[in-house]
């Protein structure tokens, strides 16, 4: 996690804010603890809200948005993976 956060905190596109590295990585943490009470779709489904509203902030040309957008899907396609969620 410490990685992506510096990865998070460089990337290109803009320096993303606290608060959003903070709102990804808090739904992380409530993706997998959803994840580790067996509601594994109900997990991914708090990053794909995050990642919509990454969306919404991009489509508002946010100078960050398409670097919160990329890091969303990489939330969500992680999650995929390490729970054998079918991406929609």
């Amino acid at each position: 996690m410490l990685g992506l956060l510096a990865e998070m905190r460089r990337g290109e596109g803009g320096k993303l804010t606290d608060d959003e590295i903070n709102r990804l990585t808090k739904a992380t943490e409530e993706a997998d603890r959803l994840a580790a009470s067996g509601l594994l779709v109900d997990g991914y489904m708090v990053l794909v809200a995050g990642r919509h509203r990454a969306e919404e902030l991009r489509d508002e040309e946010w100078p960050w948005g398409q670097l919160l957008v990329g890091h969303w899907r990489q939330a969500c396609e992680r999650y995929a993976k390490r729970y054998g969620v079918s991406l929609p």
